[in-house]
């Protein structure tokens, strides 16, 4: 279950005020202990997390829960484990992986959309380089157009289904 969630209407959701929630499925342990379900919580950040501090990005995660709390008020006293570090680790490790988005090597496909740009909500794509990485900044921008061709109903250009 994804949920999304802006923490205040009046500031812009880059401002780490639009909430991404996944929700575990019920019953499912791999995530959870029985009876439990885990949830991830995460914002789009101003900066790299490569490029922020540790209480940087601790700050975010606290602002993170506090703007939850008009969307599940009894969260913070219902959660049984948090790891703020851990959270940290991994959202370097794929900013790492995210900055080689340009780097193909031995492909003939340059340009050509290999990663589909859906995603399990409606209207909701993703967009970036790394769709159409042998294109650079150009590859960025055709992939938002993509996007937006498909919000209002309209084709996408230039990459495989």
């Amino acid at each position: 279950e994804y949920v999304i969630v802006i923490g205040d209407e009046n500031r812009p959701v880059m401002d780490n005020n639009l909430v991404f929630l996944e929700v575990s499925s019920p019953g499912d342990t791999g995530c959870a202990p029985d009876g439990k379900r885990a949830i991830s919580a995460s914002v789009f950040l101003k900066e790299s997390p490569l490029r922020l501090s540790n209480d940087d990005l601790k700050g975010i995660s606290t602002e993170m829960l506090e703007n939850l709390e008009g969307f599940l008020p009894f969260l913070k006293e219902n959660l049984d484990f948090i790891n703020i570090e851990q959270s940290i680790e991994i959202s370097r490790k794929y900013q790492e992986v995210i900055n080689q988005k340009f780097k193909i090597n031995g492909s003939p496909l340059l340009g050509i959309s290999l990663l589909p740009n859906k995603t399990p909500l409606k209207n909701v794509f993703i967009t970036g380089g790394m769709l159409l990485a042998g294109l650079g900044f150009e590859g960025e921008i055709i992939s938002g157009m993509n996007a937006a061709y498909q919000v209002i109903g309209g084709t996408i250009r230039g990459t495989i289904k």
